[in-house]
């Protein structure tokens, strides 16, 4: 009986070692490997999100500047356009003028070197 009591005893004891051996094992490599893994994940996580803000950021601005491009564009088609029609409304102007000092038998015979001539201070 007195065998039996040491076999118990030894077994607890081995037990107990067996469990301080799986804590110490866990304390100093298991946890700090998965709280690193843990840790890592959660970088990996934090720069996916940061990049997806940041994808989402620069889609906004492209698609702002295509608008405001589109814009420019139209109001540039629409100031060429009058330019245009101010042109032909001015030319058509001179031939009337011209046209009018026929009929009156006058003639103007100044040209484009005439006026920055007479321009010149």
């Amino acid at each position: 009986m007195t065998k039996d009591i040491y076999v118990v005893i030894g077994g607890v004891i081995g037990l107990l070692i067996g469990v301080m051996l799986m804590n110490g094992y866990n304390s100093v490599i298991g946890h700090p490997r998965v709280a690193a893994e843990a840790r890592m994940g959660y970088v990996l996580t934090a720069e996916r999100s940061a990049l997806e803000t940041k994808l989402a950021l620069e889609e906004k601005r492209r698609i702002t500047a295509e608008r405001v491009s589109a814009d420019h564009a139209n109001k540039l088609a629409a100031a060429t356009k009058q330019i245009q029609a101010d042109m032909a409304r001015l030319e058509q102007e001179n031939a009337d003028y011209e046209a009018r000092l026929n009929e009156a038998g006058r003639r103007c015979e100044l040209d484009a070197d005439d006026i920055n001539w007479l321009r010149k201070p």
